[in-house]
Formats: C-alpha cells, sequence, structure tokens
C-alpha cells in the first residue's frame, strides 16, 4: 500500500471517527433540575444533575458530585421543578370531541359523526398533548369504534413520525350484549358499536384472538 493510499485510509478512519464521537456526545442529554422528584421518597431534591444517553437516564446526582460529558446537550431547568414521566393506566385517545361519552350519545355526537380517519387526526393531535403535559406511558383501552386505528398511532409513535407517549393499546373492546349503554337510539336504527360482542367464552377467545392477529396488538395478547 503506498504512503498516498494510507493517507487516505487515516483521514478515512479519522473522519469516522469523529462523526461517531461527534453522534456519541450529542446523543448525551444532561438536565441541570433546580428541584426534583425522583419518587423514591416524599421530598424534592434540590440542584440536581441528570445525566441521558439516548434514551436511558444514566445517572442522577448533586451538582458537582456528577461528571458532565463533553459535548453534551445541556438543558437548564434551574429554575423548574423535574418529575419522572407519568403514567395514566387507563384511557381512550379515540373519545372525540366530548371526552367521558361512553353511554347514550356516543353515537348521536362520534360514531355516526365522525369517521375512524378524522378521529385518528384528533386522536394524534391528542397524544401530543399528553406527551407536552408530562405522560410518557399510556394505555389505550379500545378504540371506540376506530377498528384497529390504535395500533397505526402506536405504530406512528414507536417510527418516530408523530410526537408522543409509549402506547399500549387494546384495539376493539370486548363487551357482552347490553353490557354498556351505547345509544338511546330507536331500535329500528342499524347503529354502529363501539364494541366487540363476545357473550360466551369461545366468542370472547376468538374476539381476543381476532385482535391480537388484526390489530397486532402485541405478543402480550
Amino acid at each position: 500500500m503506498s504512503w498516498r493510499h494510507t493517507k487516505i485510509w487515516i483521514l478515512v478512519w479519522f473522519a469516522s471517527f469523529l462523526f461517531s464521537s461527534r453522534a456519541m456526545a450529542q446523543s448525551m442529554t444532561v438536565i441541570h433540575a433546580g428541584r426534583l422528584f425522583d419518587g423514591t421518597s416524599d421530598r424534592l431534591l434540590s440542584n440536581e444533575v441528570i445525566v441521558i444517553d439516548g434514551q436511558r437516564i444514566v445517572q442522577v446526582g448533586a451538582a458537582g458530585e456528577v461528571k458532565i460529558p463533553t459535548n453534551a446537550r445541556q438543558i437548564d431547568l434551574r429554575n423548574a421543578t423535574v418529575i419522572p414521566g407519568l403514567i395514566d393506566g387507563h384511557t381512550h385517545i379515540f373519545r372525540g370531541r366530548k371526552p367521558g361519552i361512553l353511554g347514550p350519545g356516543l353515537h348521536e355526537d362520534i360514531l355516526m359523526t365522525d369517521s375512524w380517519q378524522y378521529r385518528t387526526i384528533e386522536a394524534v393531535v391528542d397524544v401530543k398533548r399528553d406527551l407536552d403535559a408530562g405522560f410518557t406511558s399510556m394505555r389505550d383501552c379500545g378504540s371506540l369504534g376506530a377498528m384497529y386505528s390504535d395500533t397505526d398511532v402506536r405504530r406512528a409513535i414507536d417510527e418516530g413520525l408523530i410526537p408522543g407517549p409509549r402506547m399500549e393499546v387494546a384495539t376493539l373492546p370486548i363487551s357482552g350484549t347490553g353490557w354498556l349503554p351505547e345509544s338511546g337510539l330507536s331500535p329500528e336504527v342499524n347503529n354502529p358499536s363501539a364494541f366487540r360482542i363476545a357473550d360466551s367464552p369461545w366468542e370472547a377467545r376468538h374476539a381476543v384472538r381476532e385482535n391480537g392477529s388484526m390489530g397486532r396488538a402485541g405478543p402480550e395478547i
């Protein structure tokens, strides 16, 4: 190998090393917290430093005791209180314009008015609001007539297409006939349902398997 080729190889190696070093440095984030609630006690800690590598917290400690990585991104929250991400264990991102409607009024205000596509757009807006409010994990307990659209929202979050918390989704809620009053409409009206009806153990098993296969709800099903 000639010296010229050797120099080129060294330059390529150095450029690759420099790029990877910058990428590693840029993946590091340091948060300076004026007050910190870490969940291990009922008191607030003061003047704490949090070091994050990518999406993982690698160190938390008092300022002056934590070694700050060179070229790490610095976030100054010395005048704020930092808390762990919140978890919403039961929510419905497809509730529509009138949150809380799971009985009479569900059909007139949501199911017979808005398309799945429009409700999905609403859900995309809502998950960003939830993330901005501090919720980093959410369990969505049914799409309420929007079929498997909740798995699409989760996928878009996981792939970085839209901002939102980590999602566990249930796809179609399973209910027995008459368990939940959905509508005050006339029985002659053939209206859509927000639930997947199952009236026996065998129907329930089939409904769960259908949710798992059609909705790709995850291996936990």
